[in-house]
Order: C-alpha cells, then structure tokens, then sequence
C-alpha cells in the first residue's frame, strides 16, 4: 500500500490468557484471535483475515451512525501474501532483466545496422565505377591511338 491510499494503523499486542502449558499469558496472535471467537477456515481465511473483516465491517457500522458515507474503492491492486508478494518481485526482476538483454541487444544490432549500412554504400559506389569501367570501349584508331577515352579518362 502507497500512501495515496486511504488506510489505517492499528498497533497492538496480542495476548492470549489460560493457557494449559507454559505462561499463563503469552503473546500470540493466532491464539488471542482463537480465544475471541475467530477462526481460520483455510490458507486465505486466517484467524487474521476474519479480524480483519470483522473490524472493517465495526469501523463501517460506526461512521454510518455518525452520518459518513463509506465509499467501497474498486479494489485496486489485490493484497498479497508475503510468498505471493516475493514471487511477484522475482518475476518483475527476472522481466526487468530480459528487458535490458532485449535492449542491449537491439543496441548491439542497430551498430550492427549502421555498419552494414556503410559497406552497402561501399559496395554501391564500387558498382557504379564498374559500370562507368564497363560503358567505356576503348577503339584504337589507325595510327594506334585509343579512340572514345579522353585524357583525363586516361590518368584516372
């Protein structure tokens, strides 16, 4: 949860009394919520999540006897739970990763481009000389003189 968030902090400590072995009072949540009457039904629905609802459902009741209107948000991002919340974070970093491979490879194939680019210019520039070499045909004149090449042609 950010900031922007509307959200509340409850601090407390969870004690548990009667307890056949041990302390006669002893911190811990699970037990003092047990002795309260809140029961886990499975891995999501913890002793912890139906304190949760309940309070939330008390917190409600009140701010609508004092005339405020509660506003249920859309949800936003979906609580997780902490090995949820790690595997999230794995698979961001790992996606975080093959984006900066993914970039250093296009990078590497635009230098790649750029030198290709240049030989291909190279290459066409030896083409068009070719050609140029080619259209020439020199004929020898009678007195054994090149006939169709100029001088400059010559030194070339």
């Amino acid at each position: 949860m950010d900031e922007a968030t509307p959200h509340i902090h409850i601090d407390f400590v969870p004690v548990a009394t009667e307890q056949k072995r041990g302390l006669a009072k002893r911190v811990s949540l699970k037990q003092a919520l047990a002795q309260q009457g809140f029961t886990g039904q499975s891995k999501r629905q913890t002793e912890w999540n139906a304190w949760v609802n309940s309070e939330k459902l008390v917190l409600e009741q009140i701010a609508q006897q004092h005339s405020f209107e509660v506003i249920h948000g859309d949800g936003g991002r979906p609580h997780m739970s902490l090995p949820e919340y790690k595997e999230a974070a794995r698979e961001l970093e790992a996606a975080r990763q093959e984006i900066e491979a993914a970039r250093a490879e296009v990078s590497e194939l635009q230098a790649e481009k750029e030198t290709l680019q240049g030989t291909v210019k190279e290459l066409k520039a030896a083409k068009k000389v070719s050609l140029d070499l080619e259209r020439i045909k020199p004929e020898e004149t009678m007195m054994g003189n090149i006939k169709g090449v100029t001088l400059k042609e010559i030194k070339q």
